[in-house]
């Protein structure tokens, strides 16, 4: 194989293959990306064995190949190239990578070794830019607990109305609607990893500023436990997480006997000042709404106490809830909105986050018992 291709293109592809790259590992095919010619063009793959990504790349193939390379040394030698024209050469098992003044020998794996994920696909495709834009609304909601495999992964609703995106961790809740039907039939409910989802919706994004509009098609293989995640130049192939997901609609409370709206700002400052003291108390913040406005309060016994008072516009009885301000805080980083719109009807039940004048979105955190 020879190739002949621009450093910062190989760069760039690199950067996204070591996100998939499992570099943790003593396994080989998941230590090494695989570099490759398929019709005329030039493709490198890496996998964890439950994930995988493909990217191409443009350069110019003078001969035929493939080869497995170590994923870490091979990004480290082409970081270290200058910006120009960058040669890959194989000789049987190894590579000889090279610039104008700088050459590097690196030793390979066959790439019979690697296990290419099938490309079939069913029937079952839908544009996911949608779903891509708003997914930073949820994926924070989502568990990073393998013991309860379903809810480290984001559900894809398809209904008469749209798409519905929801993830949960146990102690809270994100859902977003989307009203954008689908013209595929039938479509299947998806639960999707909730990482490999978030990864691909960064990498879209940083594409559109590079070059405009992103396409993303969602596709299911034909053996229904696979996506196929197509953006231009890159795929991605992920396994489909099996399971039931929660009966997240039972705990999505249908009333409330308060409802306050507030500067997202002026609460993002207040939870990011109690939560200096939550620390060393359980994380915990109490949240007192009242006509006057709403106080934010947390203590330590050892480090002491604040107490903070925004405004706020209250309709309904005063009352009060207290939340863990780790919660709260990823809740505030992740939705791009002047107001919330916050419910609730006792301190034990859930409290639900809103954006006013928007009803695709709901936030819902479960309280935290206080004495």
């Amino acid at each position: 194989m020879k190739l002949i291709l621009l450093q910062e293109n190989l760069e760039k592809a690199l950067s996204l293959i070591n996100r998939t790259a499992n570099l943790k590992t003593q396994l080989p095919i998941t230590t090494n990306a695989l570099i490759k010619t398929k019709n005329g063009e030039i493709e490198i793959t890496a996998t964890d064995l439950e994930n995988t990504t493909r990217i191409t790349i443009e350069g110019k193939v003078e001969k035929e190949g493939g080869i497995l390379l170590p994923t870490k040394t091979l990004t480290e030698v082409v970081a270290a190239l200058p910006k120009e024209q960058v040669v890959i050469e194989t000789e049987g098992l190894s590579a000889e990578i090279r610039s104008s003044k700088h050459k590097a020998k690196i030793n390979g794996i066959s790439p019979s070794e690697f296990p290419e994920p099938q490309e079939e696909k069913g029937e079952q495709k839908v544009a996911i830019d949608s779903i891509l834009r708003n997914i930073k609304t949820v994926v924070f909601a989502s568990s990073s607990d393998e013991s309860r495999a379903v809810l480290t992964g984001i559900l894809i609703r398809f209904t008469e109305e749209g798409m519905l995106i929801v993830a949960t961790d146990g102690y809270r809740l994100s859902l977003k609607k989307i009203a954008e039907k689908t013209k595929t039939q039938e479509l299947q409910n998806l639960i999707i990893p909730a990482r490999i989802l978030g990864e691909i919706a960064k990498i879209a994004k940083e594409r559109e500023k590079q070059n405009g509009e992103t396409e993303g098609i969602l596709s299911i293989g034909g053996a229904k436990n696979q996506a196929i995640f197509s953006l231009p130049g890159i795929k991605f192939f992920t396994r489909l997480i099996e399971g039931e997901y929660p009966a997240f609609e039972k705990i999505i409370p249908q009333s409330n006997s308060t409802q306050a709206i507030f500067d997202k700002d002026e609460f993002l400052s207040a939870v990011r000042l109690s939560s200096v003291f939550a620390r060393e108390g359980a994380n915990i913040i109490k949240l007192t709404l009242s006509r006057k406005g709403i106080t934010l309060s947390a203590n330590a016994p050892q480090v002491g106490e604040n107490r903070c008072e925004i405004e706020g516009n209250l309709k309904g009885e005063e009352n009060e809830i207290a939340f863990n301000s780790r919660f709260l805080l990823d809740f505030l980083a992740n939705v791009d909105t002047k107001e919330i719109s916050f419910e609730m009807t006792g301190p034990l039940n859930p409290g639900v986050f809103k954006i006013p004048g928007d009803n695709s979105y709901l936030h819902i955190i479960m309280p935290v018992r206080v004495q």
